[in-house]
């Protein structure tokens, strides 16, 4: 389908031009349309320059620099002091160092901390290290604390009662007593008490029987209380059986 080309004008048409200088509306102030009104001109004026004259002039009567005051006097002039240099902080600062190294590092030759299984051979004479003990029972003890239990005494407090009468009894002595034998039960029920024993006795007995101190300290005395608890332990299930009855 053939496209249609855009007229061509040619020549110009004095009545065309001025059709829009017809169709101007009239002022208000009653002025003819054919009347043109100049446009505003809405740009600042310049401000013009002072003369040669007056420019000299005003610098000539402006106050001199102290600079200057000082090289007419024939003095030089003084020194400004330089812009202070920042402060900066460091990016990494250096870690404080922990109480216990500084300590260690100022004194070299302190003695080193006591371990937990009691292991320190350089204990002062005279001192007691806490041993924790944990005893077990057999499972004779539990078959005859069952009527007691049967009866509302609670199976802990039977143990408890026993352990605090043992511990009153309980002397340790440098005579290594090995555990008793027995059909002992989980240590889900057993007796944990803790007593201060002579570090000089302890450190006496490991020498002989732990030499590559492998073992603990309550390991030393558990056989001694082990055997008392047992003994101590039947004594009280007799008596309060004979307290029921």
């Amino acid at each position: 389908m053939p496209r249609r080309g855009r007229p061509k004008v040619e020549g110009r048409d004095p009545a065309y031009a001025h059709t829009f200088q017809a169709k101007r509306p009239p002022l208000p102030n009653g002025m003819p349309a054919s009347v043109r009104i100049p446009p505003v001109d809405d740009t600042p004026p310049v401000k013009p320059s002072p003369p040669a004259g007056e420019g000299e002039a005003a610098s000539l009567t402006s106050e001199p620099s102290p600079d200057q005051v000082a090289t007419d006097q024939g003095m030089e002039p003084a020194e400004t002091a330089p812009d202070p240099i920042p402060e900066t902080k460091a990016e990494n600062p250096r870690p404080a160092a922990k109480p216990g190294k500084r300590a260690k590092a100022e004194h070299p030759d302190a003695a080193p901390a006591q371990s937990k299984d009691g292991a320190a051979d350089d204990t002062p004479p005279g001192e007691k290290r806490k041993v924790s003990l944990k005893v077990s029972v057999t499972t004779a003890h539990v078959e005859a604390m069952k009527p007691l239990v049967a009866r509302g005494l609670p199976q802990r407090d039977v143990l408890a009662l026993a352990g605090r009468r043992a511990m009153k009894r309980f002397d340790p002595t440098p005579e290594f007593v090995p555990m008793p034998e027995g059909d002992r039960v989980p240590m889900t029920v057993a007796y944990s008490t803790t007593k201060y024993v002579p570090a000089d006795m302890l450190d006496a007995m490991r020498d002989v029987h732990d030499p590559l101190r492998v073992k603990s300290d309550a390991a030393m005395v558990r056989g001694q209380f082990e055997t008392l608890f047992w003994s101590v332990l039947d004594d009280v299930i007799e008596e309060l059986r004979q307290q029921r009855r």
